[in-house]
Order: C-alpha cells, then sequence, then structure tokens
C-alpha cells in the first residue's frame, strides 16, 4: 500500500535504485544514493561480485567479510580495530 516512496541505494543498491525508478519512476519520490555510480560496473568488479554471490549463496559469509572488511576500512580501523 505504498504509492510513494525515497529509495536508498549504497554501493550496489544505487543500480537497484535506478532500475527502480526505471521501472517506477512516478512512484519514486526522491533519492539518497551513495557510494554508488550510474555507469556500468567494470568486467573485473562483475567478475568480484559473482564471486561474492556465489559464496553468499554458499553460505560462505565468514568468507564475504573477510575479503571486504580489509578494502573498505581506513588506515586508522586497520591499526586500532579487531576487526581487521
Amino acid at each position: 500500500d505504498i504509492d510513494r516512496a525515497i529509495i536508498v541505494g549504497l554501493s550496489m543498491g544505487g543500480y537497484v535504485a535506478f532500475r527502480m525508478w526505471a521501472l517506477a519512476r512516478a512512484r519514486c519520490a526522491g533519492f539518497v544514493l551513495a557510494d554508488t555510480r550510474a555507469t556500468p560496473s567494470s568486467r573485473d568488479a562483475n567478475t568480484a561480485y559473482s564471486e561474492q554471490r556465489k559464496e553468499v549463496e554458499e553460505g560462505r559469509y565468514r568468507d564475504v567479510v573477510e575479503s571486504y572488511l580489509p578494502r573498505h576500512l581506513g588506515e586508522t580501523t586497520h591499526r586500532t580495530s579487531p576487526l581487521v
């Protein structure tokens, strides 16, 4: 029963937001887009996304997190956080 919504897209979610706009423009009241782009990903990025999806489908969540965190956290976090 939602007629219009503000769509939020982070990273790959930005691609979903753009697709929602293309399919149902009148239902999109606005957008919040962060860390995303309006152009297609590179072939290398698509390969990485496919590998991540495969890991998730296989239940290998730890592998996804362990490969993702080090690339997406800043230098200070690398030095001070037990996460990485």
